[in-house]
């Protein structure tokens, strides 16, 4: 009876630990939404630097730092509500710790699967949120 419970606790203890491997899904759902917003800023801001932006029409680098401002703004505003007393630090820390993994993710033709998926999800929640209007929000 006592190996067995020693064995239960064992195996109750390697079940609360997180997945090394989460999905991104499994990932943002355990994240605090206003976390998950300042990715989202992360990621547009990102998008500007891609060679494709860069050479592309100008109007679309604008659109594309307008959003990433909006979802800034969003997560702050997010993040006071979550109770964050330095809502703007905290977002802006978390900004600045994920900037360089998404900078270097808008070069690499690998992540393109990720970054969409992302960017589906940004949309999503910036319209639920009331961060960004999209067209099926204003019909």
């Amino acid at each position: 009876m006592k190996k067995l419970i020693i064995a239960l606790s064992f195996v109750m203890c390697f079940m609360s630990v997180p997945k090394a491997y989460a999905t991104e899904a499994e990932l943002r759902a355990a994240r605090p939404l206003s976390v998950n917003l300042a990715e989202c800023a992360v990621i547009f801001f990102a998008m500007t630097q891609a060679p494709e932006v860069i050479k592309g029409p100008p109007k679309q680098f604008t659109t594309l730092q307008k959003t990433a401002f909006l979802f800034q703004k969003g997560a702050q505003a997010q993040a006071k509500s979550e109770g964050q007393e330095s809502h703007e630090l905290y977002v802006d820390e978390h900004i600045r710790q994920t900037l360089g993994k998404w900078k270097k993710k808008s070069y690499d033709m690998s992540s393109k699967a990720e970054t969409r998926e992302w960017v589906k999800y940004c949309v999503t929640q910036g319209s639920e949120v009331g961060i960004i209007a999209t067209q099926a929000k204003n019909k």
